[in-house]
C-alpha cells in the first residue's frame, strides 16, 4: 500500500495541464445524490419525528453521514485542484473567498434582512414561529455569523466551516510543497490524518460552532484526499455499494434495536460512515454517465443555498402545520418544491449581472 501512495504522489506531483484528466463526472454525481439528501432531510419537520417512527430513522440516517459525504467530496476536489500544474496558493485563496465566504456573508445578512421584515406581518410570524424561528438581537447575529450559528439559515455553517477547512488545508499543503522527499509526505499526511481520526472519536467540544465543527469535519475532508492517494479506481466496485448498504444497515441495527456498544460506540459509527460515504462514491462512479445527477451535482452549490429556508421550511410549514396535510405528501411536495425552486433562483443569478452577487 505504501508503494502505490508513493507512486500515486509522484505520478500526481509530474502530471502536465495537458495529462490531467476533465472534470471528473462521477464527482458531480456525488454531488448530486448528496444534495437530494440534504434537500430531503430538510423536509423532514421536528413534528413528522416525533409522530411518526419511520421519519425519525429517515432522517437520523440522513443526518448521520451526508454533510461527512460532502466534506469528503470536498477533500477529493482539493485534492485535484493542488495537482494542476497552474496551481497557485493565493489565488486559490481569493477564488475560496469570493465562492465560499462572499456567498456565506451576502446570504445570510439577505435572509436576516427578510426573516425581520417578515417578523412584522402577523401571518408570515405565525409561519416562521411555527418552524422554529425567533427574533434575535442584532448582537446575537453577529456573535452566530463569526462562529457559523446563524438563527435563520443555519445550513450555511457548511459553506463557513467547509472555507475554514479550505484555507487550513492550503496552508497545510503550501508546507508540504517544501518537503522534497515523497515518502516523508506519506508518513506525515498519516500522521495527521490518524491524530485527526482520534479527534474526531474523542474531541470534547468547546460549544463554539466554527472550532468544533471544522475540527470534526476536517477529518472527512483528508479522506477523500485519502481515496484521491490510495488510487479512487479502487472502490469502482459494486461490491462497495454492498459495503454502503451494510453500513446503514448496521447503523440501523445499533441504533434502534438498542444494542448496547459501550466505548466503542463512535469508533463503530466512524466506521459505518466510512462503509457508506465510500459506497456512495462507487455508486458515483457506476452511474457515471446519468446526466440528470451531473446537472444536479454541477448545480448544488446554488441548490443548497437558496433550498433553505424560505422554500423547503416553509412549504413544509404551510402544508403540514398550517394545512394539515399527509406527512408522506408534505414531505415529497416539499421536496420537488425546494429542488426546483432552487434550481429556478440558481438559473435566475447566474444572469451576468446577478452572477457577481452570490458567485
Amino acid at each position: 500500500m505504501e508503494e502505490y501512495c508513493l507512486k500515486t504522489f509522484e505520478k500526481e506531483s509530474q502530471k502536465s495541464d495537458s495529462q490531467k484528466s476533465p472534470r471528473l463526472q462521477w464527482i458531480d454525481i456525488c454531488k448530486g445524490l448528496a444534495i437530494l439528501l440534504v434537500i430531503l432531510g430538510h423536509s423532514i419537520s421536528d413534528g413528522m419525528k416525533s409522530q411518526n417512527a419511520f421519519f425519525e430513522y429517515l432522517y437520523n440516517i440522513i443526518y448521520f453521514f451526508h454533510m461527512p459525504l460532502f466534506m469528503c467530496v470536498s477533500g477529493i476536489t482539493f485534492f485535484i485542484s493542488i495537482n494542476k500544474q497552474n496551481y497557485s496558493a493565493t489565488k486559490t485563496i481569493k477564488k475560496r473567498m469570493n465562492s465560499l465566504l462572499k456567498p456565506y456573508l451576502i446570504y445570510t445578512l439577505l435572509v436576516s434582512l427578510i426573516v425581520v421584515l417578515c417578523f412584522q406581518i402577523n401571518f408570515l410570524r405565525s409561519i416562521l414561529m411555527k418552524a422554529g424561528y425567533e427574533l434575535i438581537t442584532w448582537q446575537d447575529f453577529l456573535l452566530g455569523l463569526i462562529v457559523g450559528d446563524n438563527e435563520y439559515c443555519f445550513h450555511m455553517w457548511f459553506i463557513y466551516v467547509l472555507f475554514v477547512i479550505t484555507l487550513i488545508a492550503i496552508i497545510a499543503n503550501t508546507i508540504f510543497q517544501k518537503i522534497k522527499k515523497v515518502k516523508t509526505k506519506i508518513i506525515i499526511f498519516e500522521v495527521l490524518f490518524f491524530i485527526l481520526l482520534l479527534l474526531n472519536l474523542f474531541y470534547p467540544g468547546t460549544g463554539y460552532l466554527i472550532v468544533d465543527y471544522t475540527i470534526l469535519n476536517l477529518f472527512w475532508f483528508m479522506f477523500g484526499i485519502q481515496i484521491m492517494i490510495i488510487g479512487e479506481r479502487i472502490v469502482k466496485n459494486k461490491v462497495f455499494i454492498l459495503l454502503g448498504l451494510l453500513g446503514i444497515a448496521l447503523y440501523f441495527v445499533t441504533n434502534y434495536l438498542n444494542v448496547n456498544l459501550y466505548f466503542f460506540k463512535n469508533i463503530l459509527y466512524l466506521i459505518f460512515k466510512a462503509f457508506i460515504i465510500i459506497g456512495f462514491i462507487s455508486l458515483s462512479m457506476l452511474l457515471n454517465s446519468n446526466k440528470i445527477f451531473i446537472y444536479l451535482g454541477q448545480n448544488c452549490f446554488g441548490i443548497y443555498l437558496f433550498h433553505q429556508p424560505f422554500i423547503c421550511a416553509g412549504t413544509r410549514e404551510i402544508l403540514y402545520t398550517i394545512l394539515s396535510l399527509n406527512p408522506f405528501l408534505v414531505v415529497i411536495v416539499t421536496f420537488i418544491v425546494s429542488l426546483v425552486g432552487a434550481l429556478i433562483i440558481n438559473k435566475i443569478f447566474k444572469i451576468r449581472f446577478l452572477n457577481k452577487i452570490f458567485f
